[in-house]
């Protein structure tokens, strides 16, 4: 290869080191990655426009891997199409909203019952991982860590029920409701009342105990949607959303 087609190469690279990604990323890859991040720990709200020459200048790139990313998140459901020219994240109307909540918090707790009864060992040992470190960096303070942990700790117990069919429909699901799922971190005690929760649906998933499991996660899903009408109903109290109404959390 010559020279001027290593330079080539060179550039069709993501600028690694300037994002922390492993060198020979795509700059596709990265932009896709970074507002996927984005979304999930509430950065980028729901209907907010994605402005793809802003991210071009931004990742120092073309806009070309910029439409790129942004087909394969709209492929994913998290950006939707407005026009040719225009996109933005995802977002539901109220009715729906709640009834995404609904059918969540149902459809995770089939998980949590098929993870304690199918799981393996090595699989339950990843949720113990991942419950400690969550517990590790709620107590540092870290916010944006946590959620993805928690978000995680979701996915772990999905893919260890063992149905795919089960697993595709909630994660379908879960990703839209991401960004509003936010909200729990938004009153004073809340995250700590939710590591309490996912404590308890560990400990019933290692005594594989599905009907304990089953009941823990459709009652930690039905409080997310509780939060959320509280939060409608005044959305200035964040006293509604924990009882402390700290707005540091956020």
């Amino acid at each position: 290869m010559s020279r001027l087609q290593n330079k080539g190469a060179a550039r069709r690279r993501a600028p690694s080191a300037a994002v922390g990604e492993p060198r020979g990323v795509t700059h596709a890859v990265m932009v896709r990655r970074a507002i996927e991040a984005e979304i999930l720990i509430g950065k980028l709200a729901p209907n907010t426009a994605i402005d793809e020459a802003a991210l071009a200048a931004r990742f120092k790139v073309s806009r070309t891997p910029v439409r790129e990313a942004v087909m394969k998140l709209v492929e994913a459901g998290l950006i939707e199409r407005r026009s040719r020219k225009r996109s933005e994240v995802v977002g539901l109307d109220l009715k729906r909203l709640i009834l995404s909540f609904e059918t969540l918090a149902d459809l995770e707790a089939l998980s949590a019952r098929y993870c304690a009864r199918r799981g393996t060992a090595a699989e339950k040992a990843a949720l113990k991982k991942n419950h400690v470190q969550a517990a590790s960096v709620l107590k540092a303070g870290d916010i944006d860590r946590y959620v993805i942990l928690g978000v995680r700790f979701h996915e772990l117990i999905a893919e260890a029920a063992h149905n795919e069919v089960l697993r595709d429909l909630a994660a379908r699901v879960r990703v839209r409701l991401v960004p509003y799922r936010r909200l729990q971190t938004m009153g004073f005690g809340r995250l700590e009342a939710n590591q309490r929760a996912h404590d308890e649906i560990l400990e019933a998933i290692l005594k594989n105990d599905g009907d304990a499991a089953y009941a823990l996660m459709q009652h930690h899903g039905a409080i997310q949607s509780d939060i959320l009408a509280d939060f409608l109903a005044d959305p200035t109290d964040l006293q509604h959303l924990g009882g402390g109404g700290d707005k540091s959390v956020v």
